[in-house]
């Protein structure tokens, strides 16, 4: 009797999470496999179980539901070479996914490449861009020649 009280707010969180996801997430009316949009197991499942099956299973579903398909209850997966240009493109207002730049850059989560908002990208860049324009390259010119002969001796 005292378990089951204790599991009550365990099965109502999750069921709620659940209802969220498929029918209120901001990503729900894109197309994907239920489970895709309830969990980040899914990708987990084929790339453990099915030995990095995910790729073949990604294309499977473009072939099914079309160029934009929802693999996980927070991300989307594109087939179409015009996002391209929209996802990557210098001055992009779409926000990068930190789980996937932490692990590039563990050592350095607060580095520049690793930098998840374009607005503290912006901030970082406006910092760093004097350093490497052509003026300050060329300034820095005879000190580059002069360590280049100096380590050739």
């Amino acid at each position: 009797m005292y378990s089951f009280h204790l599991l009550t707010p365990f099965f109502l969180y999750v069921g709620s999470l659940a209802l969220y996801r498929l029918f209120f997430h901001p990503l729900c009316k894109y197309p994907g496999p239920i489970l895709a949009a309830l969990t980040d197991w899914y990708d987990l499942y084929y790339n453990i179980i099915k030995g990095g099956g995910l790729v073949t299973e990604i294309d499977r579903l473009h072939k099914l539901h079309g160029p934009v398909i929802r693999i996980g209850p927070n991300t989307l997966h594109f087939n179409d070479r015009r996002a391209y240009h929209e996802i990557y493109t210098y001055g992009s207002t779409l926000v990068k996914d930190p789980g996937f730049y932490y692990g590039f850059m563990a050592h350095s989560p607060k580095g520049l490449v690793s930098t998840c908002d374009p607005e503290d990208a912006k901030k970082r860049r406006s910092l760093l861009g004097p350093m490497f324009s052509r003026r300050a390259v060329l300034a820095l010119e005879s000190t580059i020649q002069n360590k280049e002969r100096s380590s050739i001796i």
